[in-house]
């Protein structure tokens, strides 16, 4: 059952699961109020995985999930169905157990960091949440700046062997097509610059 959601259209979105209600409630208020994004709870690694089509951006997860039914999912069982159907999620998972050994059997099924659940545990989940959404968006915009870096060679090689062309056919032409070089140039920065800020304000992390 999904039992929270925010309202807001912040441009990521987390999940958090965790079957202890009021725990529940409380980290995803906390996340919500840090991080300023869309932050989802539930109660089950399975509703979690059923609402994977909502691309979250982040799952932040208690490892031990099968209180008082030994038949739902706990966080390793959790881990590999994401590692099937969305590797690519990162996940922070926790737990109120302060196992060396279980943060190391999270780690090697595919979580991104594990965190120990007392009683700075709140601090520690949202600076580790923190601290993976600025990488992702560093990564976006990496990606971003060097599609338009390409983009922008490929215009000038295009504007180069035009012009040579123009130049041996019709070099009375030039000057209308400096004109309209400069006209679509500049047409070409201003879209690129809108899309670019559409796809930044509804990406989620692929």
């Amino acid at each position: 059952m999904k039992t929270t959601s925010t309202t807001h259209t912040k441009e990521y979105k987390v999940f958090v699961v965790d079957d202890n209600q009021l725990f529940l409630k409380s980290i995803v208020r906390n996340l919500k109020d840090k991080l300023h994004c869309q932050v989802q709870g539930f109660l089950s690694a399975e509703d979690c995985l059923k609402n994977l089509g909502e691309k979250p951006a982040l799952i932040v997860s208690d490892f031990y999930l099968d209180s008082g039914n030994r038949e739902k999912m706990n966080g390793d069982s959790f881990l590999n169905a994401l590692k099937h159907v969305h590797s690519h999620v990162p996940v922070v998972m926790y737990s109120g157990q302060h196992n060396m050994d279980l943060a190391i059997k999270t780690l090697k099924l595919g979580a991104n960091d594990f965190v120990a659940k007392d009683e700075h545990g709140f601090e520690k989940i949202t600076q580790t949440s923190q601290h993976i959404l600025q990488f992702i968006k560093r990564q976006y915009k990496e990606r971003i700046e060097r599609k338009n870096r390409i983009g922008v060679s490929a215009l000038i090689g295009i504007l180069i062997v035009t012009t040579f062309a123009v130049s041996q056919i019709r070099p009375d032409y030039l000057p209308v097509f400096f004109i309209s070089a400069i006209v679509g140039g500049i047409l070409f920065s201003v879209i690129n610059i809108f899309s670019a800020e559409i796809r930044r304000k509804f990406h989620f992390y692929h």
